[in-house]
C-alpha cells in the first residue's frame, strides 16, 4: 500500500534508532525517506527530536535489553516535553502488539514491519491518541528512501518466511513469505542506478526463495540477471540465504555474472544432523558441505580454489554443540547433559555462547579476500553515519571471497 505524503510538517525533526538485521536497516532508511517527504528533518540526537522512533529486533534477547534501556531515555524526554511523539516499530513491536502500550504507556504509536507507512498516517492525523498497527499491508520498499551511503542501496525483494524452523520467531513477526513482482524490482533498480547507486543488495528473510509470479515466473537468479544488465550498477549482493534454497542455477550465477560479488551469508546453524533435524532446517551437514564446495567451484577460477579453507569435519563437530533452549529466543552452547533451559545457569551459558562466537569469528576470518586485478571498480565504504545501529551476531559460516 502506498501512502499519501502530501501533508507537510516543516520545522519538525525526528530521530531513528535501529536494532537488528539488514532488513531493519533498510526499513529505517525508508522511515527516514518517508519522514523527510513529510517535511521532517533528521536530528543528531533524541533530545533534539520531536519524533523519537525505535526500529526493533526480536531475534536476540540482548537486542531486546538494549532497546528497553534506550526506551528509558525516551520516557525521560517525553516527560520533559509531552508533545514529543515516541514510536516503536519492527519485529519486537509486532511480537508484543498492544502489550507495548500496557508496559510503556508513554509510547504514542507502535507498528509492525508490514505497516511502516501507517507512521505517516498517524503523524498527519488530527488526533494523536495512541495507535497500534500490526497487519501486513505492503512492502516498505514502496516508500521513499534516505540512504546512509549514496552509492549503496538496499532492495527489499521479499518479506516473511514459509519455513517452520523450530527456534525461529520470523514467521510470526514478518509473516508468510511474499515476493515482489519482477517488473517492479527491475524498475526500482533502474531508478536506483539513475540516483547514483552502484552497489545493490537484495534483501529477504529467505532471499534465495524469491519467486515472482507476475506473468513471468522468475527466481533470484533471473532477477540477478536482469539487474546485471543495467548500466551503472557495478556490484550485486543478496542476503540472507537458506542452504536448502541454493539451487544449481543460483550457484551458477557466481560463475556467470561478473557483477555478482562472491560473498555469501549462508547460516550453517549446526554441524550435527540430529540438531539440524530438531531445528527442522531441511538439510544435513553433508549437504551443507556439498553446497559450499559447489559455491567455491563457481566463485573462483580452479587455480585459486586451493587458497580457500575447507569446512572440515572437526570444525563442524565443534559447531555441533549449538542447541536451542526452549523458551529462550537465542542460541546457546549447551552441554550434552543439559535437557532444559532450567539446567543452564546464566553465567555458564554466557561463557559458552562467548566461546562459540569466538569460534565462529575464527572460522569467518579464514575466508580469503583476493583483490581483483583489472576487473571491476573498488567502492570505498565510509563508516556508517548512524551510530545507533545494533548488529546481530549470526551463528553462521561466511564463505567470503572476491573474484580474482
Amino acid at each position: 500500500m502506498r501512502v499519501n505524503l502530501g501533508h507537510m510538517s516543516a520545522g519538525k525533526s525526528f530521530h531513528v534508532t535501529t536494532f537488528g538485521c539488514q532488513m531493519n536497516v533498510h526499513d529505517s532508511e525508508r522511515m527516514r525517506g518517508m519522514l523527510a517527504s513529510l517535511g521532517y528533518e533528521e536530528a543528531e540526537s533524541r533530545d533534539g527530536a520531536d519524533v523519537i522512533l525505535f526500529n526493533t529486533c526480536s531475534i536476540r534477547e540482548s537486542a531486546d535489553s538494549r532497546f528497553i534501556a534506550h526506551l528509558g531515555e525516551a520516557k525521560r524526554l517525553k516527560g520533559e516535553d509531552p508533545a514529543r511523539v515516541v514510536g516503536v516499530g519492527g519485529c519486537w513491536a509486532q511480537s508484543v502488539k498492544e502489550e507495548v502500550f500496557e508496559r510503556f504507556p508513554f509510547v504514542d504509536v507502535a507498528f509492525g514491519p508490514g505497516q511502516v507507512h501507517k507512521l505517516a498516517e498517524f503523524l498527519t492525523s488530527d488526533s494523536l491518541t495512541a495507535q497500534g498497527y500490526f497487519e501486513f499491508e505492503g512492502f516498505t520498499g514502496h516508500l521513499p528512501a534516505h540512504r546512509a551511503r549514496p552509492f549503496q542501496g538496499w532492495m527489499q525483494i521479499s518479506v516473511g518466511c514459509n519455513c517452520a524452523c523450530s527456534y525461529c520467531i520470523v514467521p510470526s513477526t514478518r509473516g508468510r513469505e511474499v515476493s515482489r513482482p519482477l517488473a517492479e524490482l527491475v524498475a526500482e533498480a533502474q531508478a536506483m542506478a539513475a540516483d547514483g547507486v552502484r552497489e545493490v543488495t537484495l534483501l529477504g528473510q529467505n532471499v534465495n526463495a524469491y519467486r515472482s509470479g507476475d506473468g513471468e515466473i522468475a527466481d533470484l537468479a533471473a532477477l540477478i540477471d536482469h539487474i546485471a544488465l543495467m548500466p551503472g550498477i557495478e556490484r550485486i549482493r543478496f542476503t540472507t540465504s537458506h542452504p536448502k534454497e541454493m539451487t544449481p542455477r543460483l550457484i551458477g550465477s557466481f560463475a556467470r555474472v561478473d557483477k555478482l560479488v562472491s560473498q555469501l551469508h549462508l547460516p550453517v546453524q549446526s554441524g550435527s544432523d540430529r540438531v539440524l533435524a530438531a531445528m527442522k532446517r531441511g538439510y544435513t551437514a553433508l549437504e551443507y558441505r556439498s553446497i559450499v564446495r559447489r559455491l567455491r567451484a563457481a566463485a573462483l577460477p580452479p587455480a585459486n580454489a586451493r587458497f580457500l579453507p575447507d569446512i572440515g569435519d572437526n570444525r563442524l563437530k565443534q559447531v555441533a554443540n549449538v542447541a536451542f533452549l526452549p523458551g529462550i529466543r537465542r542460541f546457546s552452547l549447551a552441554m550434552p547433559d543439559c535437557r532444559s533451559a532450567g539446567q543452564m545457569f546464566r553465567r555458564a551459558r554466557a561463557k559458552r555462547e562467548h566461546n562459540f562466537e569466538e569460534l565462529n569469528r575464527s572460522i569467518s576470518e579464514c575466508g580469503v579476500y583476493m583483490v581483483a586485478q583489472g576487473r571491476g571498480t573498488a567502492l570505498e565504504e565510509a563508516p556508517s553515519t548512524h551510530k545507533d545501529v545494533e548488529n546481530v551476531v549470526d551463528i553462521c559460516h561466511n564463505a567470503s571471497v572476491v573474484k580474482g
